[in-house]
């Protein structure tokens, strides 16, 4: 085999690692624009998860302070109807009696609504959103 024969060889054989080389980068450097990506979705979608359970605890908070505010009212409607049925007699102990079950009835059903949901909530099947 002639030197010229030779180094033709050689080229090709360069060309051929040269382009198997170019192959393997090419990949390398699309795996990476991808797991650049991926982890940018990935970070985008955590800042949307925290932004849902930021706006989620806001809305939590207004509601459970609305509840709060509620069952206060109910329950110092509850102390002064006990207070005035305390100090009538016949038909209007009776009304008053009446909207103590009411009320009382309220309270309870407040209670539960909202022990429910807290249940839900810390079980992860509720959003507020």
């Amino acid at each position: 085999m002639s030197a010229n024969e030779r180094m033709q060889e050689d080229l090709q054989q360069t060309k051929a690692d040269f382009s198997q080389l170019k192959s393997e980068v090419d990949r390398k450097v699309a795996k990476a624009k991808l797991d650049i990506e991926v982890e940018q979705a990935k970070a985008k979608i955590a800042g949307q998860v925290e932004n849902e359970a930021a706006k989620d605890e806001a809305v939590f908070r207004a509601a459970s302070a609305d509840a709060k505010a509620q069952y206060e009212k109910l329950q110092a409607q509850r102390a002064q109807l006990k207070s005035d049925i305390s100090t009538n007699t016949g038909e209007a102990r009776e009304k008053m009696q009446a909207n103590l079950d009411r009320v009382e009835s309220q309270i309870a059903a407040s209670y539960d609504a909202m022990a429910e949901y807290y249940e839900r909530r810390d079980a992860g099947e509720v959003g507020l959103n």
